[in-house]
């Protein structure tokens, strides 16, 4: 690898917080570089001034640059090299890192062979590294960064990713993406762009309370200076949409960094009443049903119905209204893992109970008893696929006052080809030794067997809950009414309460702002970079007297020529500057 310190007779230089990389392009007198040319090859580019003493004071502006591009023009009486390249920026842009990294499985990854990827003609195709944990943006950014072979320097808000990541693609598209919460209102955005061989994320400094520098014009040997003062865009309603989190979970919740656990199930329980009139309005049934869910998976762990009707005594007549018959559902679940989120994976059924009590008609003391029992277990294979059921029911028997087994039903279900499940049922009638087949019926269906590893958590669950037991933090506030204000929407599901609420104050801050655009131009100042922060002062209007003030501003942009190529040698700089205040 050659390193060239350049000292070319003339160059520039480009800088912008809206593009990472700065572009340059340098002259030479000869064409050594061009004959010498090597991918390897890097620029140092520097300039300065000189001082009281004439010592020339210089500041780096490119290190490490790569050269993109060599160019020689020849004539008869001269030659002349050029070069043109980016600072270390480039190898963000250039550099594709592909990762993934998904959230910690709380189930074990079961042994299986790995079956490597080919293509229609049989290449095989690169497996992308996976990673398993938790991680914050930060530590992807770092990652991607460091194998780009630069530095990087973390200055915005951190998040934990909540959600598995896929990092593919240019590394620098891949900071865009882990940036893309703090870029939404421009007085605070991040940028990102390279000085040294650090890459920098920072958010923009406002309000600028201690600029870098200050200075007039005259001291700044600046005599023009253009101006621009617009108001900030009208901002309607603002939605913010940021990580689910798991409804009546119980547990600790991080906040600026990664969330706490571990998280423990809830319970809810929710009631329903319906009734019916006859015409005259006199009530004939109610219903009552109390049912006790876990959360925030929302599954079904105990449900309480009772039914109420008017009888009518048929000696006497008389028609009484109460309770008719009473239903107790039982369900017992697999125990699994939450996050913040809510439930991670899909519990299993194991067991479930039903118990029907009434009063029957046959029965000489009118006493209301457990009646009827429904006991249902639940198996699976190796794999969490549902393989069959097996249902005992019992009845009770007025002559022993006992509940005696009545029948048993064995429910099976077997893979018999590709998306093919065979499912028999067979029907047992247990009240004779040995039990007797009374009936047996096989169907066959398309799909898989119920249960099974890496089935997604439930869709939909009752009570306002979404995916997993989950509801999505949500913020909503109307900033403007003005018929030209725009809505704005952003969803980031990596993104707590704290922080979204960050961005919706900024939202409310930026909105009666105006924006100050400052562009002049000048004998050039090698320190006046972008990202520094500057104020000028005693600038008047056309009096002489009245003060035009500025707010302080921040530098988006620096173009600098420096050409000794002439005799009047010259080394200008034209820069652009934004600032924001109330007025």
């Amino acid at each position: 690898m050659t390193v060239v310190n350049l000292a070319p007779s003339k160059f520039r230089i480009e800088s912008t917080v809206e593009l990472s990389s700065s572009l340059y392009s340098a002259e030479t007198p000869d064409s050594e570089l061009y004959r010498a040319a090597a991918r390897t090859d890097q620029m140092n580019l520097s300039m300065g001034l000189l001082d009281d003493t004439l010592t020339p004071l210089t500041i780096a502006q490119i290190i490490g640059g790569t050269i993109d591009e060599y160019e020689i023009t020849v004539t008869p009486s001269s030659l002349v090299g050029r070069v043109r390249g980016r600072n270390q920026a480039a190898r963000a842009l250039d550099t594709t890192f592909n990762k993934k990294y998904l959230r910690t499985p709380i189930t074990p990854v079961l042994a299986s062979a790995v079956v490597p990827l080919v293509d229609s003609v049989g290449n095989v195709l690169p497996v992308v590294p996976t990673v398993y944990g938790r991680f914050m943006a930060s530590h992807v950014a770092g990652e991607a960064c460091s194998f780009a072979g630069v530095g990087l320097s973390w200055q915005i808000p951190d998040y934990e990713l909540l959600v598995d990541f896929t990092a593919s693609g240019r590394v620098i598209d891949i900071l865009h993406t882990l940036v893309a919460p703090w870029v939404l209102v421009e007085p605070f955005r991040a940028d990102i762009y390279v000085e040294g061989d650090t890459l920098y994320v920072k958010p923009r400094p406002f309000p600028i309370t201690a600029p870098n520098y200050s200075f007039t014009l005259a001291d700044a040997r600046r005599n023009q200076i253009t101006i621009r003062k617009r108001p900030a865009r009208r901002v309607g309603t603002v939605t913010l949409r940021g990580a689910r989190v798991g409804v009546g979970m119980t547990g600790p919740s991080g906040a600026g960094g990664l969330s706490g656990g571990p998280f423990t199930s809830g319970e809810q329980v929710e009631t329903e009443l319906h009734e019916s009139f006859d015409p005259a309005g006199n009530l004939i049934t109610r219903v009552s049903k109390i049912s006790t869910y876990r959360l925030p998976d929302h599954v079904l762990t105990k449900q309480e119905k009772a039914t109420y009707a008017t009888s009518t005594n048929e000696e006497t007549g008389e028609s009484t209204f109460g309770r008719a018959e009473g239903e107790l559902i039982i369900n017992e679940w697999t125990t699994v893992q939450y996050d913040q989120r809510g439930a991670i994976s899909q519990a299993r059924q194991l067991s479930q109970i039903v118990q029907i009590d009434r009063v029957d008609p046959d029965d000489p003391d009118k006493v209301d008893r457990i009646w009827e029992t429904d006991t249902t277990e639940f198996n699976y294979d190796v794999l969490r696929f549902l393989t069959g059921t097996t249902t005992k029911k019992q009845k009770f028997n007025l002559e022993t006052h006992t509940l005696d087994d009545s029948e048993l039903i064995v429910k099976t279900l077997t893979d018999v080809g590709p998306l093919l499940v065979e499912q028999i049922v067979e029907t047992y009638d247990i009240t004779t030794t040995p039990p007797g087949l009374r009936q047996r019926d096989v169907q066959t269906n398309g799909g898989h067997r119920p249960g099974g590893p890496g089935r997604s958590t439930p869709i939909k669950s009752p009570g306002n809950a979404d995916k997993g037991g989950s509801e999505q933090i949500t913020l909503i506030r109307q900033i403007n009414t003005e018929i030209d204000a725009v809505d704005v929407v952003y969803q980031n599901e990596n993104l707590n309460l704290s922080q979204l609420q960050v961005i919706m104050n900024q939202f409310v801050a930026a909105a009666s702002l105006w924006e100050y655009e400052i562009l002049f131009q000048g004998v050039a100042m090698p320190w006046l970079k972008r990202g520094a922060t500057v104020q000028f002062t005693n600038i008047y209007a056309e009096d002489g007297v009245t003060p035009l003030p500025l707010p302080n501003l921040y530098i988006t942009e620096v173009r600098s020529e420096y050409d000794e190529s002439k005799v009047d040698a010259e080394q200008v700089s034209s820069i652009r500057a934004f600032g924001w205040s109330a007025v």
